[in-house]
């Protein structure tokens, strides 16, 4: 499935990974897009309209700008996992109100309803339902917060693509995420689909393409989303039709009755820890150390791409410094979050002789050069475009942050954006360097930020 189509929140598997869930739980091996891999190969020069990347931007900010909406999302599928209808419906309240279910028509397995009142992030269902569990945790701070949430994803993957792309759409960088890999961009005269005046969109990526209808006025409301890629038997199809209202809903809509004779869990994660699988933590960032944990760190030997010429060689610094390495990609959308404050702490420490290298995994060096100038980022990167250290240092998904002692062990790693990332960080850095042990540093301390943080935790590449 193309890249663009992941980014706008519709594959329903690519939400999950993103999501930050473990990949084994889905499928046995997480690979990277194709294009990503052997020689590099470079984009062709973006043709986007500028009165529609105009208009796509009135829209991101129309929703960007949103204090309560509710809507209902019909999705169509041919030719993929999943194949049929789904609906879906979501309800939101300005700052972090939410409520997101399944339709009344879903089968059992698909049911699955999430709830925010503002205070706690609560869900049933999905996922959570076939684990005998359900969520109950803080709730995230903001839409935007709730957008990227890697539990609210989770409870809600079971009803289909259609699900979560409405509460995408709030997020604060979605303009970024929709065009950074778009090659074509155009948009056609108004005219009337279903009694509402739209326009056509068309969006080219990676030779795929795909259309949207917006609708013309003050209200840019997305109407349709649809793709159609491959052909015979290799086929798929998707179309998601949205029918929107602005008008201000009651507190009751955002209650929620905790499920008889289930367990509450306090995410995803620790639910994947509970059956034993995966690099299990608790909602701080606590709790089983990833499998490198303890062990010494593979060599690294990767080129430049900001920072420095030639390769970067991770041995130079045994016996002299810690080394952070953080594993990320420019669609990332945590890591993107995430990178500004590991910069930041590795800049509080750099007189104590702690260094910092942003390993960029399975994209073009030049891409990312531009990716991040654009971003004004002055971190020293280095690429890992054919993913073998990744592979070494055992990345299943991203963020993946590693800190390495002056010895050459690796002491911790985080799976994902972790809540009060600054703060633990900057503990468990403390603790490698009065030489103890940084896998309980701050646990004490983990109300802090909240989950205000946390976004979604990270995304192994899209499914093919």
């Amino acid at each position: 499935m193309n890249r663009w189509i992941a980014r706008v929140g519709v594959s329903a598997l690519s939400l999950f990974v993103f999501a930050g869930a473990p990949v084994a739980a889905m499928e046995p091996e997480a690979k990277a897009p194709e294009a990503a891999k052997g020689e590099a190969q470079k984009a062709p020069e973006a043709k986007l309209d500028k009165a529609a990347l105009d208009r796509l931007k009135a829209m991101t900010d129309f929703y960007k700008g949103l204090k309560h909406f509710s809507v209902t999302t019909t999705a169509e599928m041919k030719g993929m996992p999943g194949e049929g209808k789904s609906t879906s419906s979501l309800v939101m309240a300005s700052p972090n109100k939410l409520r997101l279910e399944s339709g009344k028509d879903a089968a059992k397995d698909q049911q699955f309803l999430v709830v925010s009142d503002g205070k706690a992030l609560r869900a049933s269902g999905g996922m959570y339902g076939q684990m005998g569990s359900y969520l109950d945790r803080e709730a995230p701070a903001s839409f935007d917060d709730l957008a990227q949430d890697p539990d609210l994803m989770m409870a809600a993957m079971s009803g289909g693509p259609g699900a979560m792309l409405p509460i995408m759409l709030t997020r604060a960088d979605m303009l970024e995420q929709m065009t950074s890999d778009m090659e074509a961009l155009s948009m056609g005269a108004p005219e009337m689909v279903d009694g509402v005046e739209v326009q056509k969109f068309t969006l080219t990526a990676e030779g795929s393409t795909g259309h949207m209808l917006i609708q013309t006025g003050d209200k840019p409301w997305l109407r349709r989303i649809a793709f159609t890629e491959g052909e015979g038997d290799e086929k798929m199809s998707m179309q998601l039709d949205m029918a929107w209202a602005d008008e201000k809903p009651s507190d009751t809509v955002f209650e929620f009755k905790a499920p008889e004779g289930l367990k509450a869990v306090k995410g995803s994660r620790e639910m994947f820890g509970d059956m034993g699988g995966g690099a299990a933590a608790d909602d701080h960032g606590h709790g089983q150390a990833h499998e490198t944990v303890g062990q010494d760190a593979p060599a690294v030997k990767l080129p430049y791409i900001t920072g420095g010429s030639g390769e970067f060689d991770l041995s130079k610094h045994k016996d002299k410094d810690v080394v952070i390495l953080d594993f990320w990609a420019t669609w990332c959308g945590p890591c993107i979050k995430g990178l500004p404050i590991v910069t930041k702490v590795a800049d509080a420490f750099k007189d104590k002789n702690v260094v910092f290298y942003a390993v960029n995994v399975g994209e073009e060096p030049e891409k990312v050069k531009a990716f991040m100038e654009k971003k004004t980022w002055g971190f020293t990167a280095v690429s890992d475009q054919d993913n073998k250290l990744s592979e070494k240092y055992k990345v299943e998904g991203i963020p993946h942050t590693v800190i390495i002692d002056k010895k050459g062990v690796i002491r911790q790693v985080h799976v994902g954006l972790i809540p009060n990332l600054e703060k633990q960080l900057t503990l468990e850095l403390e603790a490698v360097l009065a030489g103890k042990d940084p896998l309980h540093a701050g646990h004490n301390h983990a109300e802090g930020e909240g989950h205000g943080e946390k976004k979604d935790e990270k995304k192994t590449e899209e499914k093919k």
